[in-house]
């Protein structure tokens, strides 16, 4: 694993998901944006989403059926993880799939269980 560099690979991934996070939490997406700042509502909205679609690929190896998710709801085909990246795989007109939850809730008569099947050693 470490000669794969599997764990650094997804450090950057859970990274650049709190960075997506902080970004739209810093640009306030909300109904006040959509209606009164309608050209930075679409330059949010399409910088988040391009961000959604190389987080796809960049977790595809940890979790490939969440990003098949993804990709299909944004209705793209996989995208392979640039070099570097910039805001532009996806473009304004691009129509996305249907919203769909990407996982699902925990049966709480299941926690103890996979807790204790899954849950590794305490460090």
């Amino acid at each position: 694993m470490d000669s794969l560099r599997l764990k650094a690979g997804l450090r950057l991934a859970m990274e650049l998901s709190a960075r997506g996070n902080l970004f739209l939490q810093e640009n306030k997406l909300d109904n006040n944006l959509f209606n009164n700042f309608p050209e930075r509502c679409a330059a949010t909205l399409g910088a988040s989403l391009n961000a959604i679609y190389l987080l796809s690929a960049m977790l595809s190896p940890f979790l490939p059926a969440t990003s098949d998710a993804i990709d299909e709801q944004i209705n793209a085909p996989r995208l392979a993880v640039p070099d570097t990246w910039k805001v532009g795989d996806v473009l304004p007109g691009h129509t996305i799939g249907k919203a769909k939850y990407l996982f699902s809730k925990i049966p709480e008569e299941k926690e103890a269980e996979w807790k204790s099947k899954f849950g590794g050693l305490a460090k």
